[in-house]
């Protein structure tokens, strides 16, 4: 799935690369903070449920 980080650049993550997922409150505004079972840390301008929405259609596809 694509998703786009805080500072507006587009990667691509694999929903079975995702250890956990949470709602952080920054300057900026509200951001997701995906960690990663290798530990890397991404912010992303997503809310969790969008992205909750978006692993459920990968898994069902």
């Amino acid at each position: 799935m694509y998703l786009k980080d805080t500072d507006g650049i587009l990667f691509e993550i694999k929903p079975d690369e995702i250890k956990d997922l949470r709602t952080r409150h920054g300057k900026r505004g509200d951001f997701t903070r995906i960690v990663t079972h290798d530990n890397q840390i991404f912010n992303v301008e997503e809310s969790v449920p969008y992205i909750m929405k978006l692993i459920t259609k990968e898994k069902t596809s």
